[in-house]
């Protein structure tokens, strides 16, 4: 749904080819959904091991604002173990 909101406001259908998944990212006790580009899938499949540390690199092309205040998007582009 993200993804499509995103694509939407940008007049581009690229992004919905590109994060077709999510990925749940844990920073100590808090834990985020995070699109993430297709391509890599198969390199974290390979190369990582659940629970293990790494560092991602993201975009953030946008900041939802409700009634709870804002919420920033991240994409998630790449990543180093």
């Amino acid at each position: 749904m993200l993804i499509w909101q995103l694509s939407s406001f940008y007049g581009d259908d690229r992004l919905l080819d590109v994060y077709q998944q999510e990925l749940l990212v844990r920073e100590g006790e808090r834990e985020y959904w995070m699109p993430i580009q297709d391509i890599l899938i198969p390199f974290l499949e390979k190369e990582l091991i659940i629970g293990q540390q790494i560092t991602i690199f993201a975009r953030m092309p946008a900041i939802l604002f409700s009634g709870t205040g804002p919420e920033f998007i991240f994409l998630i582009n790449d990543f180093h173990h």
